[in-house]
C-alpha cells in the first residue's frame, strides 16, 4: 500500500516526526518516495553545516515547532542540503522504508482559532450544529469563530 503514494514525494520535501524499532526516539524526518530519512541523524553527519540554525538539535526535538519557526532562509538552505544529500546517497544510512516507520503528530498545538465570515462556511457550521441547511438569521451578519486551548 505504501507504494501507492510514492509519486507525491519527489518534488515536494515534506517534514514530519517519526520513530521506528531501529530509532525509538521521535525525531524529524522527511520522505522521498518510500524512503523516510531521519534528519537528526543525517544532520550529525555534516549535511547541514552551512546552515546558521543548529539543525542537529532542532531535528532531535519531538515536534517541528522550532524548525517551523526558523526564517525562510533556513528552510531554503535545508531543502538544498537535503537534495544534495539525496543525490549523493549520503541519506541511505539514515533511511528506512515507510512500512517500518510510525509517523507521529508533527507539531505541538498550543491553541486553535477557526474564523470565517464566509456565508458557505457559516452555513456548513450552522447545519453541523443544528442539523439543517439554512443559516439562522443572527449568524448572517455575525462572523463565525471557534477557539480552543
Amino acid at each position: 500500500m505504501a507504494g501507492t503514494y510514492t509519486s507525491h514525494f519527489g518534488i515536494n520535501i515534506p517534514y514530519g516526526i517519526a520513530h521506528s524499532a531501529k530509532r525509538p526516539a521521535p525525531q524529524a524526518v522527511t520522505r522521498i518516495d518510500d524512503e523516510v530519512i531521519f534528519l537528526a541523524e543525517l544532520s550529525k553527519k555534516g549535511s547541514f553545516t552551512e546552515i546558521s540554525a543548529n539543525l542537529s538539535s532542532i531535528f532531535a526535538e519531538k515536534t517541528l515547532n522550532t524548525f517551523a519557526a526558523q526564517p525562510k532562509k533556513v528552510h531554503v538552505q535545508t531543502r538544498v542540503a537535503l537534495q544534495e544529500a539525496y543525490k549523493s546517497v549520503l541519506h541511505k544510512e539514515f533511511s528506512e522504508d515507510i512500512k517500518y516507520v510510525e509517523l507521529l503528530l508533527p507539531v505541538q498545538v498550543g491553541d486553535f482559532t477557526d474564523f470565517s465570515v464566509s456565508r458557505d462556511h457559516v452555513t456548513c457550521v450552522d447545519s453541523g450544529c443544528e442539523n439543517d441547511n439554512k443559516i439562522s438569521s443572527p449568524k448572517q451578519c455575525t462572523p463565525c469563530y471557534a477557539t480552543a486551548n
